[in-house]
């Protein structure tokens, strides 16, 4: 029996303790099995509807904050934005993967769908006017002040308000 192996996983060097074994360890086996599983069975929106589904609601949810935000008089938007943070921030597990979803921080403009009115030129996506919200309020990145890892008060004052409303 031949006692040292390549595992097919990490590309190490292992000795084995019996004649059938080819991983090193127990992390690596579960490792390349799932690795298999997610070729046979890719997990995404073009091959499973559930999934699909998913991705749809966290779209719509997107588009839905968008467009309240924006059908908001200017001076009110500040408080929406403000009140989604902080909702986002109490744990809101489905309102935190929608502001850090990177499709929505780093929209491409040509997926007019991602914005409210189907106008990259004129509007921003939620994730972006929240992200334009932590860099005015908090001083930080919108990931960081989503996950609270923001710390102090906010600076919340007229000019800021201002700035906030000439920005969106």
């Amino acid at each position: 029996m031949n006692k040292n192996a390549k595992c097919p996983n990490c590309s190490e060097d292992f000795e084995r303790c019996r004649k059938d074994q080819r991983y090193c360890s127990d992390r690596c086996r579960k490792n390349a099995s799932q690795r298999r599983d997610r070729i046979a069975n890719p997990r995404n929106s073009r091959h499973s509807p559930t999934k699909r589904r998913e991705n749809e609601l966290l779209f719509d949810i997107s588009l839905r904050i968008a467009e309240d935000i924006y059908t908001l008089p200017p001076d009110q938007r500040f408080d929406y934005v403000s009140e989604i943070v902080n909702t986002a921030r109490s744990g809101n597990a489905r309102l935190r993967n929608i502001l850090t979803n990177r499709v929505f921080r780093y929209p491409d403009p040509n997926k007019k769908r991602l914005f409210h009115r189907s106008c990259p030129a004129s509007y921003f996506t939620a994730s972006e006017v929240v992200e334009v919200f932590s860099r005015l309020v908090w001083s930080s990145g919108l990931t960081e002040v989503v996950y609270g890892e923001a710390f102090g008060p906010p600076c919340i004052s007229d000019e800021v308000r201002l700035t906030f409303a000439r920005s969106i």
